[in-house]
Protein backbone atom coordinates (compact mmCIF):
# COMPACT_ATOMS: atom_id res chain seq x y z
CA UNK A 1 0.00 0.00 0.00
CA UNK A 2 1.09 3.86 -0.28
CA UNK A 3 1.52 5.79 2.17
CA UNK A 4 -1.31 8.54 3.56
CA UNK A 5 0.65 11.25 1.64
CA UNK A 6 0.49 9.51 -1.90
CA UNK A 7 -3.07 8.91 -1.59
CA UNK A 8 -3.90 12.36 -0.46
CA UNK A 9 -1.87 13.66 -3.34
CA UNK A 10 -3.54 11.41 -5.63
CA UNK A 11 -6.58 12.99 -4.43
CA UNK A 12 -5.50 15.90 -4.86
CA UNK A 13 -5.10 15.48 -8.31
CA UNK A 14 -8.93 14.72 -8.51
CA UNK A 15 -9.44 18.23 -8.12
CA UNK A 16 -7.65 19.79 -10.53
CA UNK A 17 -9.02 20.72 -13.37
CA UNK A 18 -10.96 23.32 -10.59
CA UNK A 19 -7.52 25.37 -11.54
CA UNK A 20 -8.51 24.93 -15.57
CA UNK A 21 -12.00 26.16 -15.05
CA UNK A 22 -10.76 29.08 -12.50
CA UNK A 23 -8.59 30.13 -15.47
CA UNK A 24 -10.76 29.99 -17.76
CA UNK A 25 -13.71 31.91 -15.91
CA UNK A 26 -10.87 34.65 -15.44
CA UNK A 27 -9.98 34.66 -19.00
CA UNK A 28 -13.72 34.87 -19.89
CA UNK A 29 -14.30 37.49 -17.92
CA UNK A 30 -10.82 40.30 -18.62
CA UNK A 31 -10.30 38.55 -21.52
CA UNK A 32 -6.71 38.51 -20.94
CA UNK A 33 -5.30 35.17 -20.98
CA UNK A 34 -2.57 36.33 -18.28
CA UNK A 35 -5.00 36.09 -15.46
CA UNK A 36 -4.13 33.48 -13.27
CA UNK A 37 -1.64 32.04 -15.98
CA UNK A 38 -0.06 29.96 -12.94
CA UNK A 39 -2.87 27.98 -12.53
CA UNK A 40 -2.54 26.22 -16.08
CA UNK A 41 1.02 24.88 -15.36
CA UNK A 42 -0.31 23.92 -11.88
CA UNK A 43 -3.24 21.97 -13.43
CA UNK A 44 -0.68 20.10 -16.16
CA UNK A 45 1.61 19.40 -13.21
CA UNK A 46 -1.06 17.50 -10.96
CA UNK A 47 -1.87 15.73 -14.13
CA UNK A 48 1.64 14.46 -14.87
CA UNK A 49 1.90 14.00 -10.82
CA UNK A 50 -1.29 11.43 -11.48
CA UNK A 51 0.25 9.56 -14.15
CA UNK A 52 3.59 9.46 -12.14
CA UNK A 53 1.40 7.77 -9.47
CA UNK A 54 -0.40 5.08 -11.77
CA UNK A 55 2.88 4.58 -13.34
CA UNK A 56 4.02 4.07 -9.84
CA UNK A 57 1.11 2.01 -8.16
CA UNK A 58 1.89 -0.77 -11.55
CA UNK A 59 4.90 -1.08 -10.76
CA UNK A 60 5.26 -1.54 -7.09
CA UNK A 61 1.84 -2.88 -6.35
CA UNK A 62 1.13 -6.33 -6.13
CA UNK A 63 -1.51 -7.85 -9.00
CA UNK A 64 -4.00 -10.11 -7.23
CA UNK A 65 -6.56 -12.27 -8.96
CA UNK A 66 -10.18 -11.97 -7.85
CA UNK A 67 -13.36 -13.83 -8.70
CA UNK A 68 -16.42 -11.60 -9.55
CA UNK A 69 -19.76 -12.92 -9.45
CA UNK A 70 -21.48 -9.73 -11.13
CA UNK A 71 -20.05 -5.99 -12.74
CA UNK A 72 -21.87 -3.18 -13.16
CA UNK A 73 -20.89 -0.33 -14.19
CA UNK A 74 -20.45 3.17 -12.29
CA UNK A 75 -19.69 5.77 -14.96
CA UNK A 76 -23.61 6.08 -15.55
CA UNK A 77 -24.00 8.46 -11.95
CA UNK A 78 -20.49 10.37 -13.44
CA UNK A 79 -21.83 13.11 -15.09
CA UNK A 80 -24.23 14.85 -12.51
CA UNK A 81 -21.08 13.95 -10.09
CA UNK A 82 -18.98 15.94 -12.36
CA UNK A 83 -21.58 19.20 -13.17
CA UNK A 84 -22.41 19.43 -9.29
CA UNK A 85 -18.11 19.20 -8.82
CA UNK A 86 -17.41 22.16 -10.85
CA UNK A 87 -20.32 24.35 -10.33
CA UNK A 88 -19.11 26.33 -7.39
CA UNK A 89 -16.65 27.32 -9.43
CA UNK A 90 -18.51 29.24 -11.90
CA UNK A 91 -18.91 31.86 -9.67
CA UNK A 92 -15.41 32.49 -7.96
CA UNK A 93 -14.76 35.62 -10.37
CA UNK A 94 -17.39 37.08 -8.31
CA UNK A 95 -16.11 36.82 -5.31
CA UNK A 96 -13.32 38.71 -3.15
CA UNK A 97 -10.72 36.67 -1.24
CA UNK A 98 -11.86 35.52 1.36
CA UNK A 99 -14.01 33.81 -0.40
CA UNK A 100 -11.61 32.05 -2.32
CA UNK A 101 -9.45 30.93 0.53
CA UNK A 102 -12.50 29.50 2.08
CA UNK A 103 -13.30 27.34 -1.30
CA UNK A 104 -10.24 26.40 -1.31
CA UNK A 105 -10.20 25.24 2.59
CA UNK A 106 -13.78 23.32 1.76
CA UNK A 107 -11.86 21.01 -1.13
CA UNK A 108 -8.98 20.30 1.08
CA UNK A 109 -11.46 18.90 3.62
CA UNK A 110 -13.64 17.25 1.27
CA UNK A 111 -9.88 15.88 0.39
CA UNK A 112 -8.99 14.31 3.62
CA UNK A 113 -12.66 13.47 4.00
CA UNK A 114 -12.94 11.31 1.06
CA UNK A 115 -8.97 9.71 1.47
CA UNK A 116 -10.30 6.65 2.54
CA UNK A 117 -13.81 6.43 0.41
CA UNK A 118 -14.77 5.86 -2.94
CA UNK A 119 -13.59 8.68 -4.75
CA UNK A 120 -14.35 9.45 -8.30
CA UNK A 121 -11.34 11.02 -10.36
CA UNK A 122 -12.29 13.10 -13.56
CA UNK A 123 -8.77 12.74 -14.53
CA UNK A 124 -8.91 9.54 -14.82
CA UNK A 125 -12.05 8.87 -16.46
CA UNK A 126 -11.15 11.65 -19.49
CA UNK A 127 -7.42 11.93 -19.66
CA UNK A 128 -6.49 8.38 -19.14
CA UNK A 129 -9.78 6.39 -19.89
CA UNK A 130 -10.05 4.54 -16.79
CA UNK A 131 -13.66 3.13 -16.19
CA UNK A 132 -15.01 2.85 -12.73
CA UNK A 133 -17.16 -0.57 -11.69
CA UNK A 134 -18.74 -1.47 -8.94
Amino acid sequence: MFSNLIKFVFILTGYSPILLIYWAVGFYNSNCYLTNIFLVPLFLGLILLCWYILKLAKMKLTINEIQLKSLKTADNNFMPMILSYFMPCIELYKKDLIYTFVWIAIVLIAVIISKNSYHYNPILKFIFGYRYYE
